[in-house]
């Protein structure tokens, strides 16, 4: 494209200009100082020392930088904990089981996507534990009454809704099973504690 120039490419162009900047300008001070110097040379003493502070207050920006722009080597991407992933995924499952009582079918299916990724970064960050397969788990279990899940949901079918969702329950109860955690029982909820969220479908 005719004028365009990758981001990169315009940054360093810009610390180009500016380095030469503060460069120049250090040379037109010192070679007034120099002068200045000539004319008075009682003032001498000083103009020096006034000269290599000047100087260096010029030239700090241009040592600092290469070391500003150099990324820490110790510093490690967030993972979250487990049970903060499966934490999220039981919100998701709460609010799922009221989209599709409501039958809010676009509120489901978005439940249905936000509990996928939950179950992926488990996958990923947390692929065993102990003697237990998690991300095999996951994709035997998990996966498979997501998609039936979303199938239904796609039906706009309570009958298959809640099926699926019963199927889904258990396979989060299996898990946490073979994971050594079954004292996390999952259901079905029966009330909700978000007041300040409606899961009525919305008027067309």
């Amino acid at each position: 494209m005719v004028g365009f120039h990758p981001p990169a490419l315009n940054e360093r162009r810009s610390g180009a200009r500016a380095d030469g900047q503060r460069d120049a300008s250090a040379a037109i001070y010192g070679a007034r100082l120099r002068q200045d110097a000539e004319r008075n040379p009682n003032r001498l003493g000083a103009n020096m020392k006034l000269q290599r502070l000047v100087l260096a207050l010029l030239l700090a920006p241009l040592i600092a930088t290469p070391a500003l722009s150099q990324p820490a080597a110790d510093v490690k991407p967030y993972v979250p904990d487990l049970g903060d992933l499966m934490g999220a995924a039981q919100l998701r499952h709460f609010k799922l089981w009221f989209a599709g009582r409501s039958q809010n079918w676009e509120l489901a299916r978005y439940e249905i996507e936000q509990i996928r990724k939950s179950l992926d970064a488990a996958a990923n960050d947390y692929p065993k534990l102990g003697d237990a397969d998690i991300a095999g788990l996951i994709k035997t279990d998990g996966y498979p009454a997501l998609d039936a899940l979303k199938s239904a949901v796609e039906a706009r079918s309570n009958a298959k809704f809640g099926a699926e969702f019963d199927k889904l329950t258990q396979a989060c109860n299996a898990c946490h099973r073979a994971a050594h955690f079954a004292f996390i029982q999952i259901q079905a909820p029966t009330a909700s504690p978000f007041s300040n969220q409606s899961f009525a479908a919305p008027p067309k």
